[in-house]
């Protein structure tokens, strides 16, 4: 885990695959499994349930299933090009991705 920024009010952190499985399962089970009454749940842990839940379902439909980023798009005349992993490798595609990604950098190109 590193810590990328901090501000007063946020705090922006890289985590890995395994340190993000790490917090999800500790999130469902303090959800989902270990019983904790709705009358103390925010007394324990500062938050309600709903709000941890919201933050599970995020986790587990946005930031563990979207680790690597592939695109291209044209900004005032440059072709920008983007393919890394959260953890700075590269992209792995299969020849009909990287045919799309051909296909999208000649699009910007000719625009």
């Amino acid at each position: 885990m590193n810590k990328v920024l901090q501000t007063s009010d946020c705090l922006l952190l890289s985590l890995g695959r395994d340190e993000l499985k790490g917090i999800s399962n500790a999130l469902n089970e303090v959800c989902n499994g270990v019983h904790i009454d709705d009358s103390e749940f925010r007394t324990r842990l500062g938050v309600t349930r709903a709000f941890l839940q919201s933050i599970l379902t995020q986790l587990n439909s946005k930031a563990i299933e979207a680790y690597q980023r592939a695109d291209v798009w044209n900004d005032n005349g440059a072709v920008q090009v983007i393919c890394v992993t959260v953890f700075g490798d590269p992209v792995d595609m299969s020849a009909d991705h990287a045919k799309a990604m051909v296909d999208k950098i000649q699009s910007c190109l000719s625009n």
